[in-house]
């Protein structure tokens, strides 16, 4: 059931100049921001925890570049911008989708400055 999600999301994500069109009142947009939470609450109900999940397309009117899906330990971090989490990261064609073990950098960035966050 999570594989047709991903499928979905890459057949269907706007590329290049698509993207420019903006997701107001965009069903795919809707689809990627609620539907893979349900499915992974869903899933990891079996750890007896509630992870924190997020999964973006777009904010203030764009769509992103690339969608992407985070699953946060709430004992490590409930915000993509701190802490550590895996993340689906899909490829920029569309033709992937990546597990990865990312990082928050935005509240380094903004305490420590760029150069020293990274």
């Amino acid at each position: 059931m999570f594989s047709e999600i991903l499928n979905k999301i890459m057949s269907e994500y706007p590329t290049g100049d698509e993207r420019k069109a903006g997701y107001s009142g965009n069903d795919l947009y809707n689809y990627i921001n609620e539907e893979p939470n349900k499915i992974l609450y869903n899933l990891l109900g079996i750890f007896g925890k509630n992870f924190h999940l997020k999964s973006s397309a777009g904010s203030q009117g764009n769509w992103a570049h690339v969608p992407w899906i985070a699953l946060m330990d709430p004992d490590i971090t409930a915000s993509t911008q701190r802490g550590y989490y895996v993340c689906y990261l899909f490829s920029a064609d569309m033709k992937s989708v990546n597990l990865s073990f990312n990082q928050g950098m935005t509240d380094l960035e903004r305490d420590l400055g760029v150069k020293k966050a990274k």
